[in-house]
This record gives C-alpha cells, structure tokens and sequence, in this order.
C-alpha cells in the first residue's frame, strides 16, 4: 500500500526483574528513538519476537478463562487490511470498559507478536482508546474487493436465468423464486456478512463475495458438464451459506462471531431452516425444494468436516469442490500478501496445517 507511515519497532527483550515494559532496541550506529504516536504499522509488517505500538481497530472483546481459572480476553482487531486476534492475561471485559475502552472503537495499543504453529500470535501488552483525530473507523474497516450493489444485482440475474424448465402450468414456483426471495429479503445482512469467523473471506461483505465466485465457478462447471441440474447447482450455491447470517454476527473487524443459535445449529441448518420458511409461504414442488435443501446439508462433503450428510447427487459434490476450492484460493491470497518471492510460510491451519510456497517472479 502506498504512503504507509508506519511505527519504528521495538525489540521484545524479556527482563522481568528491571522493568516492567520492553526496552527500545538500540543499534550500536545510532540511538534509537521513540515511535511516532501518529502513524500505524499494519500486522504484514510485524515481525515475530517484536513489540509494536500502534492504533487498530478493536471490534470485539470475548471474556475467556484459562485453564488454571486466571481471567484473560479475546480482542478482535482491525488494521484495515487484515484481521487478528490479540489476547491480553490477568484482564476482565468489565476493566476494559471502565477504562472507556469499548468495541467497534479505535485503540491505541502495544502487541507483543509470537510464533505459535508457525504463524503470528499476538498479545496485548496494554492498550488505551484512541485520542487521534486524523483517523476514522472506515480507514481500519477490511470490506471484500467488490461494489455490493453491482454483484448483488448480478448474482441475481443469474439466478433468475437459471430455470431450465417450467412448473409454471401447474401451479409450481421455481427454485430460483424461492432463491431470490430469501436473498432480497435478507438482502443487508448477506451483502454486509463475514463468511467465516477467521479461516477465508472473514471481512464485511466477505459471505456475499464468497458467494458471487461459488456460482459463477458454478456456471464454468455446467459448460464443462451440461446434463447436470443448472437452476439446483446456481440456487445451491447461492444457498449454501446463507445461514451464516443467522450463524454470525459480523463486527466492523470483518471477524464473524458465533451467536448463541449459530453455535446450537450451525449454519446449514439454518440454511435449510429458512429455507422451509420461504418453502411454507408459496407453492414449490416437494421434490425440488429436497433437493435444495440436500445441497446445504451435504455441502461440507463428509460429516466429520461438518455435513449433516454426505452428497448423494452431483450438484452436492460439485458444490462441495467449489465451496473448498474458492476457500482455500482466498486463504493463499491471505498468505501472499505477507510473504515475499522465494519464501515459503509457516503452517497454515485452513489448509491442513501445510505450508505455503511463493514462486519468485521471473522477469
């Protein structure tokens, strides 16, 4: 990103017996000197076994125990690009609040950056709200590359397109009506969801960006193989996480955060809970909406993965290919951004604890 200002970085040097806050690395050419409070570091930029000070975006604060019963919380944070988790020790949600600390707010806050798995872990060493007038909660919001009126028209079109035959003559609505109806009447929370708590597409807008690759990822499949169902792998794709708008709430963060029947049902059920909302309200042939409503169990492709069922159909499997493709896509993407040519990554949880590759670009 271009004009980034960013914080000189602190060398973490651990000595619990003289002081109580790290010391400022100093190079033996010249003295270091303190970071600039106005400008921000991003987490690409954090180094493993460094100290940083810098404003983010708080969006959540989880309350959390451990396992010898000590309190600590879960932070959720924002520095505009992408998203972390910080947690900070021996701390309550209810101190925080009274030092005016609150989410979806600014911090100024000092982290503390790990390796853990071979990824970044973070840890709040203090933070305080943000008294800088220059920035705004829009410059930490991560949103998905996309305009959401233009793709949400879009994917609409390609819905109603869908039917490739008729059961209008006996009285039958279509899977695409059912499909269009939920979504325009869902329309602000599925343009404005994450699609994950944290693995692929955890930013606003991030579930309908998700969506819009599933089903044109869908259309390229049904060149390839024509005999398949068209309208039942669009409207499954279009579907298949819809319940994550019932499943989650998204903080400004981007990060998803589990609602209480989000965590007792997870989303596919409620994907095929409003589905048979919608299914009560109009005429649908009996088979038709099954079939649909087959496509958001068995999405997850093995009940260990976290399918009510495995697919039974071609369109589920497919679904299932494009749902694991376009996540993982989006989590190299992720990965990339941090890395340089030539470098391979730590272990990367979404994609099976495997590691990462960046070829070096060859002019």
């Amino acid at each position: 990103m271009e004009n980034r200002r960013f914080f000189g970085k602190q060398k973490w040097k651990e000595n619990k017996s003289t002081c109580s806050t790290p010391r400022f690395f100093r190079s033996r050419n010249k003295k270091a000197t303190e970071p600039d409070p106005e400008k921000r570091i991003f987490f690409q930029e954090m180094q493993m076994g460094e100290e940083y000070s810098t404003i983010l975006l708080l969006g959540s604060i989880l309350q959390k125990t451990d396992r010898k019963g000590n309190p600590y919380v879960e932070l959720s944070l924002s520095d505009g690009e992408e998203n972390a988790f910080a947690r900070k020790f021996d701390c309550t949600s209810e101190s925080l609040v009274n030092k005016g600390i609150q989410k979806n707010s600014l911090v100024e806050i000092q982290l503390h950056v790990t390796s853990y798995n071979g990824g970044k872990n973070y840890t709040a060493v203090s933070l305080q709200p943000s008294t800088d007038a220059k920035y705004s909660l829009m410059d930490f919001i991560p949103k998905a590359p996309i305009y959401p009126e233009y793709t949400f028209d879009n994917l609409l079109t390609i819905i109603r397109n869908s039917p490739t035959t008729s059961l209008q003559d006996r009285n039958y609505k279509s899977l695409a009506f059912l499909t269009e109806r939920i979504l325009i009447k869902n329309k602000n929370a599925f343009c404005t969801s994450s699609a994950a708590k944290s693995i692929h597409h955890n930013m606003v807008g991030g579930l309908l960006y998700h969506t819009y690759h599933m089903v044109k990822n869908a259309q390229k499949q049904l060149e390839i193989y024509p005999t398949l169902d068209k309208e039942l792998l669009i409207c499954g794709a279009a579907l298949h996480d819809i319940g994550k708008i019932r499943e989650m709430s998204t903080p400004l963060t981007g990060n998803g955060e589990y609602t209480d029947v989000g965590r007792l049902l997870g989303h596919s059920v409620l994907g095929i809970l409003m589905i048979e909302e919608e299914a009560r309200m109009n005429c649908y042939h009996g088979e038709r909406v099954k079939l649909l409503e087959h496509m958001i169990a068995s999405h997850h492709g093995h009940t260990e993965c976290g399918a009510i069922v495995a697919p039974a159909i071609p369109e589920a499997n497919i679904l299932h290919a494009l749902d694991m493709m376009d996540g993982k896509i989006d989590m190299y993407h992720k990965a990339y951004k941090v890395m340089a040519g030539g470098t391979i990554s730590g272990k990367i949880y979404g994609l099976e604890n495997n590691n990462v590759y960046r070829a070096t670009e060859i002019s």
